[in-house]
């Protein structure tokens, strides 16, 4: 049985809000043309992993993918946010031609 330690409570908030962040990501990227992609990813991987994680017991080394998979599908959905509201952006910017 592996002690608790302070570390794994600051990771394991870490990630906690780098999967919130990425729920918040997908939500600003709905009109982006790879939000389906995206959308289909996050969902079916999560929801594997919540069935996993509640129908069988694993150690510790098995929670290492999904924090993996959680911090790059953050920085892969908010690039895809951040391009997505530049564009918005640039598409609702007036320029005028005096």
């Amino acid at each position: 049985m592996a002690e608790d330690v302070p570390a794994d409570y600051l990771g394991n908030s870490i990630i906690l809000i780098l999967f919130a962040a990425s729920l918040y990501f997908l939500c600003v990227a709905r009109k982006s043309s790879d939000f389906l992609v995206y959308f289909w990813i996050l969902s079916s991987f999560y929801a594997c992993f919540f069935v996993i994680f509640v129908l069988v017991q694993f150690e510790v080394r098995y929670f290492f993918l999904p924090k993996i998979f959680s911090i790059f599908i953050a920085l892969a959905l908010a690039s895809v946010a951040w391009s997505a509201r530049a564009k918005r952006g640039a598409a609702g910017a007036v320029t005028r031609a005096d």
